[in-house]
């Protein structure tokens, strides 16, 4: 059975096969000032950061008879890209999204023992002000399971 380190690794991994997705982080720090820490990952006037958390962790009977478990795992995922192109912005923000949810798709099982039960999916997308400028948002969410 694989650790929760071993998951989060392997999730780390395949975010970072997706071409141009910028910083991954397979947790972000606790700070109270957001906008210094994404500001020291500003390159050429572009932040993109990919982080992710796990959510809930749920134990699941998969036999009427209880002799076999499933843990299911529930990731947030999130998607910070800002850029002054305005133009191409929302066009590239949305090729980008779709390459993260198409390289979670291509990979049926995470670290050859974790799968993912459902794909991912994009639950939420819009702007968040981060480094007093406006960027792009999406979260997507990503459900895994293991037998125990």
């Amino acid at each position: 059975m694989p650790s929760i380190d071993e998951i989060r690794t392997a999730i780390k991994s395949i975010a970072e096969t997706v071409p141009n997705i910028g910083e991954v982080y397979d947790q972000m720090p606790h700070v109270k000032m957001w906008d210094e820490v994404f500001q020291n990952l500003v390159t050429d006037n572009v932040l993109k950061v990919f982080f992710f958390t796990k959510l809930t962790r749920t134990p699941k009977a998969i036999t009427e008879s209880y002799q076999s478990w499933d843990k299911e795992h529930k990731w947030i995922c999130k998607y910070i890209y800002s850029s002054n192109a305005e133009n191409e912005s929302d066009k590239t923000f949305d090729n980008l999204c779709e390459s993260i949810c198409a390289a979670f798709d291509k990979s049926g099982k995470l670290n050859g023992k974790a799968k993912k039960l459902f794909p991912m999916a994009q639950i939420n997308k819009g702007y968040v002000m981060t480094c007093k400028v406006l960027c792009h948002y999406a979260e997507f969410e990503l459900i895994t399971t293991i037998n125990i």
